[in-house]
């Protein structure tokens, strides 16, 4: 499979990473939203356990601390290459404000047409998904 070429992407370098940000491809937002609802993409392997529910193959909630931090390790480099979420953990704040500023910077079209087609209830379920698991795992350090 060929990537595409118009695929935004931007380039950060911090501390002494170099972390590329990427546009979601549209492949990829199905599979997240899939992930994040509990259900099967339509061709999903019955055997990856990605639709069972809530629950991962080992049988783990999706959507408990261990779930979401397995599914962001999993999935983190979709939209982002060249750091794991250990690296995420380490940043300051402001760093992830950076991170997250690029983020969002590429994937605009994608949060556009999402607000206009109704996709806003996934979008409020993935953020606070996403923020009580980072705001744990900081509780964690």
């Amino acid at each position: 499979m060929t990537e595409s070429t118009v695929r935004l992407r931007q380039v950060l370098h911090i501390g002494d990473k170099e972390i590329t940000v990427l546009e979601l491809t549209v492949g990829d937002i199905i599979d997240l939203g899939y992930l994040v609802t509990g259900q099967m993409a339509p061709d999903a392997d019955e055997a990856d356990g990605a639709g069972a529910g809530n629950k991962d193959a080992a049988g783990e909630d999706l959507f408990s601390i261990g779930g979401i931090q397995k599914l962001l390790e999993q999935h983190l480099e979709l939209g982002v290459q060249g750091a794991k979420l250990e690296d995420l953990r380490r940043m300051a704040p402001s760093e992830l404000k950076v991170l997250y500023e690029a983020f969002k910077e590429v994937n605009t079209v994608f949060f556009e047409v999402a607000q206009q087609v109704g996709l806003k209830d996934l979008l409020r379920t993935l953020q606070e998904t996403v923020r009580k698991d980072f705001l744990n795992s900081l509780a964690a350090l």
